[in-house]
């Protein structure tokens, strides 16, 4: 039987705003556990060189944390034994309608670089949509497309509660922040990193393609 891999999702940028780019990103972890402890370092060090009390692990975000922890974040990341994944959506400037289809058809382009070497998934995705149909549409779709020898289960989950979604927030936070404005920090991922970038008209016609 093929082992369970688990994988944390998590995005960055907005789909409805005229931007020109949105990230995507999930990280896979075969055994789970050791990251906890990376993201309870990162905490516990957050405030020793400044005096001040460690933040707590739920509290570490890529857009609220300091450059010094999201480099510290980073750097544990790049030390570990996780694989990373990105996929870059070339937006040029488009409104895209935020839909649970639009979300689905990402993620299957997301996990289009998992799914075929590892058949046996539990993905954790940072939960965008609240109410049961939305859920309901996304999770039909990506089970539409999952390959036949493929096993997959799904969770929408509060990032926060789930580490391998909050380091997925820091790598697409890292990688988005990379094209928008050239932060370095991503480089020290970069070598990582399985990316692929593909415009949205593309990754929609595909999808609906696959769909017919």
């Amino acid at each position: 039987m093929p082992t369970i891999v688990h994988v944390g999702v998590d995005e960055s940028g907005s789909l409805y705003a005229p931007t020109s780019f949105f990230v995507l990103t999930a990280v896979l972890a075969e055994n789970p556990e050791p990251t906890q402890n990376l993201i309870r370092r990162a905490a516990f060090h957050s405030g020793k060189h400044i005096g001040r009390f460690a933040k707590s692990p739920s509290e570490l975000k890529w857009y609220t944390a300091s450059e010094r922890i999201k480099k510290d974040v980073l750097e544990r990341i790049a030390k570990s034994d996780l694989e990373l994944f990105g996929l870059v959506v070339q937006k040029e400037g488009r409104r895209i309608e935020d839909t649970a289809e639009n979300s689905a058809f990402l993620l299957c382009e997301l996990l289009d670089l998992i799914w075929h070497d590892y058949p046996s998934l539990n993905v954790l995705l940072d939960r965008h949509f609240t109410s049961a149909f939305q859920i309901a549409t996304m999770d039909t779709i990506l089970y539409r497309f999952l390959p036949s020898d493929c096993v997959m289960a799904l969770e929408h989950v509060d990032s926060q509660q789930h580490t391998l979604v909050q380091l997925a927030d820091f790598v697409a936070g890292s990688l988005y922040d990379f094209y928008k404005r050239q932060n370095p920090s991503y480089q020290l991922v970069a070598d990582k990193i399985k990316t692929t970038t593909k415009s949205w008209q593309d990754i929609k016609a595909r999808w609906l393609a696959r769909g017919e």
